[in-house]
């Protein structure tokens, strides 16, 4: 059997393991973000049309919230398959 080391220390709280992967996700998304802060500079920079800036955004947002919804999903799925083996 696979021991699964745990990320966080046991003594940590959910509130603070939580916050910690909020602040550790938030400037990614930020970064992403900013390319569009100004579709127009956007779109000339990487020679499309901002109608194309707007819609990857979109896209992008839509795959990162749903992922969130699956998270929990894949991770257990996971731990059960890796204690199993």
């Amino acid at each position: 059997m696979i021991a699964v080391k745990p990320v966080f220390k046991r003594w940590a709280p959910e509130w603070l393991i939580r916050g910690t992967i909020f602040i550790v996700i938030l400037p990614c998304l930020l970064l992403f973000g900013l390319s569009t802060a100004n579709p127009n500079a956007a779109a000339g920079y990487y020679g499309i049309e901002p109608a194309d800036v707007q819609y990857s955004m979109i896209i992008f947002y839509a795959a990162v919230a749903s992922f969130f919804a699956l998270e929990r999903r894949f991770l257990c799925t996971w731990l059960l398959r890796s204690i199993s083996l």
